[in-house]
């Protein structure tokens, strides 16, 4: 069921009229994963198939095209999606295989494909094919790999990859903390969050609205992972 701003069919219930209250998507009752991006919708199904909808201008839908979908269209015919992430303008989606997939734009090198092209169907993630977790933010990506290692691509103006020189593109995954033991991993607009199996919270990146959950005048941003102060 999906509800609120619905221009580009983001919605995925047939038009382009806004909802004020849940409505269902399609009649379909086998959903298992959603995620919502800025302006498009994804989802896999108790099948492990993919589907998407909405905004396509970047081909972030992976359907081969950048035309607007307003109702759920597969993504391609493969039968083994276990997770799937949107953002602004990407998607990156996890097979069963451990393999990651990424589309849409590329500006800032978020699909970790070496480069800085849009794909318009899901392209693997070079190198590695043993992700744990992946997650998307607004301009980069981040994964889990075995043992709990942090890697990520993309964006890292305000060290939300945790590279060593705070640039626009970083188009191949590199490793984000020397540490492992990480059990999950969350990327947001600028910066990504990141929790170990004692449960405690770091996170990197910008930080001038609090976002690593100190005060703006004593640190606006970190490349590095630091702890999140929790009660």
């Amino acid at each position: 069921w999906c509800w609120g701003f619905n221009e580009v069919g983001q919605l995925g219930v047939g038009d382009a009229t806004d909802r004020l209250t849940p409505t269902q998507v399609g009649v379909d009752t086998d959903w298992a994963i959603v995620s919502a991006g800025g302006y498009h919708t994804c989802g896999t199904r108790t099948d492990d198939t993919l589907w998407c909808w909405g905004w396509n201008r970047h081909g972030q839908l992976g359907v081969g095209d950048t035309r607007k979908r307003r109702m759920p269209s597969q993504v391609g015919t493969d039968t083994d999606w276990n997770e799937v992430g949107c953002s602004q303008s990407t998607t990156c989606a996890r097979k069963r295989n451990g393999s990651l997939w990424c589309w849409g734009q590329q500006g800032s090198g978020a699909l970790a494909m070496g480069d800085v092209n849009p794909r318009p169907t899901p392209a693997q993630v070079p190198a590695f094919a043993d992700w744990s977790a992946s997650t998307v933010g607004t301009f980069h990506t981040c994964g889990l790999r075995p043992g709990g290692e942090i890697w990520c691509a993309g964006r890292n103006t305000e060290g939300q990859i945790g590279g060593p020189d705070l640039v626009d593109t970083v188009p191949s995954m590199l490793r984000s903390d020397p540490a492992s033991g990480w059990v999950e991993v969350r990327a947001g607009r600028m910066f990504t969050c990141a929790r170990k199996a004692d449960d405690s919270v770091w996170c990197m990146g910008v930080n001038r609205e609090r976002e690593l959950g100190m005060d703006p005048a004593t640190l606006d941003h970190s490349a590095t992972m630091v702890r999140i102060p929790l009660p």
